[in-house]
């Protein structure tokens, strides 16, 4: 009896020991929110609209450095801008015509959406990494004040439909691009005696100071022109610069950018 079942214990485990384990198809993961074109709606819906978000208020960095001396926490924008076209070059009137797509990028913390119900549901493959804010809530965003000091005219475009988006990350980074035109004055175009001539665009907000809207030129590309660009009227962009203008006023320091196109005449 005890000779049999040491056979049988044998026989089992040699059995046992030739059988390999049979490898098991992943468990699939389970997503509880899947991703819809109305999903960007919903988040920036909740974000806008239920969370006491207001445009008319300036999002602070609780990073950004303090100024004790006024107790403000500057908003910074950095900006670039792509020279698509110089559309015309007016020497009698002194001014030049140029389309631009001009871009701004800022941190607003009331827009991360990273722990959002519907983004943290989401598969981690599945999560997009910038949501385009809807249009029709662009107008219930803030955005910087800006304005450009040697504007004659402007011109927003979006012929089958505006020309423009606001792109945020999880985190709520903000970046606003818009195609828009500018009639800029420039004086030295109207001089005949001047060979080489130097426009400027100069960029700053109309109504924040320097310590509550600090702006800035991106790292990157601060100022680029299309490839091979025309100019009108015998003229040439040699080339175009960027740089800082600052200005001093009874109500304080604004914060200014400015660039410079380099025409010269053939």
């Amino acid at each position: 009896m005890s000779h049999t079942f040491s056979n049988l214990l044998l026989i089992v485990s040699v059995f046992l020991s030739g059988t390999q384990a049979v490898p098991q198809a992943p468990i699939a993961s389970i997503c509880s929110f899947q991703w819809t074109p109305s999903s960007a709606y919903d988040i920036f819906k909740d974000l806008i609209n239920t969370s006491g978000y207001h445009k008319d208020v300036r999002p602070i960095n609780a990073s950004a450095p303090f100024d004790p001396t006024t107790g403000a926490t500057p908003t910074t924008v950095k900006v670039n801008f792509f020279v698509s076209t110089i559309e015309s070059i007016d020497e009698v009137g002194g001014s030049f015509r140029v389309q631009l797509l001009f871009r701004q990028k800022w941190l607003d913390p009331r827009l991360a959406y990273e722990n959002s119900f519907q983004y943290q549901n989401q598969c981690n493959n599945n999560r997009p990494s910038t949501l385009r804010i809807p249009d029709s809530m662009i107008d219930n965003v803030w955005t910087p004040d800006l304005y450009i000091s040697q504007e004659l005219d402007s011109k927003k475009h979006g012929l089958f439909h505006p020309n423009q988006f606001i792109k945020v990350t999880p985190k709520g980074n903000v970046n606003f691009s818009q195609r828009i035109t500018l009639t800029l004055s420039c004086p030295q175009l109207a001089k005949s005696d001047v060979v080489k001539k130097e426009c400027d665009m100069s960029v700053e907000s109309y109504g924040h100071l320097q310590d509550e809207l600090a702006l800035d030129w991106t790292e990157e590309h601060p100022v680029y022109v299309e490839k091979d660009i025309f100019a009108p009227r015998k003229y040439k962009l040699d080339k175009l610069t960027n740089g800082r203008c600052d200005t001093t006023t009874s109500y304080g320091v604004y914060s200014c950018i400015k660039a410079k196109f380099h025409f010269s005449r053939n």
